[in-house]
């Protein structure tokens, strides 16, 4: 009786670990990179970056830290670009009031969607300096075509009081 009851557990542990890793690209939709730097770029623009030569050539580009000399050429950490694409992207000069964050990544039968959202804070007590919004994100290598939302909201910290 022992026995079976150990030979049924074993069973059933190998059998949830692998459901587990069958399922895990269907959970994981996208992770945010901290890069150490702002891409200072005028106006909004998005990026799709498929191989380690584009996110080196995109990393060295704005990899210019405060502080440091223009000539210094940073190295971009190594992904698995044969599972894994980069999105870059950003909203361009403006007030410290605005924010980028993604809300949703996900799949259709047909289209990979990037959904991102613009914060624009009204009446609060932000810095006055001009910021660069950008985000970048690691998404599983996208099956099908890629298309992005930008969606608007603004927090009015007047309501907060």
């Amino acid at each position: 009786m022992r026995m079976y009851r150990t030979m049924t557990l074993l069973i059933l542990c190998t059998l949830c670990s692998l459901s587990l890793k069958a399922s895990a690209d269907s959970i994981f939709s996208y992770a945010e990179i901290n890069i150490p730097f702002e891409v200072k770029v005028d106006g909004s623009w998005v990026q799709v970056i498929e191989s380690q030569e584009e996110w080196q050539s995109f990393y060295s580009a704005y990899a210019i830290r405060i502080g440091e000399s223009d000539s210094e050429t940073e190295t971009a950490p190594d992904i698995d670009f044969n599972h894994y694409t980069i999105i870059a992207g950003g909203l361009g000069a403006g007030s410290a009031a605005r924010s980028l964050m993604i809300e949703r990544v996900g799949d259709s039968d047909t289209t990979t969607y990037v959904s991102a959202l613009v914060l624009q804070r009204v009446g609060c007590v932000v810095l006055a300096v001009a910021t660069f919004p950008t985000i970048v994100i690691l998404v599983p290598k996208p099956k099908n075509d890629l298309q992005f939302f930008l969606r608007e909201a603004t927090i009015d910290c007047g309501d907060l009081g």
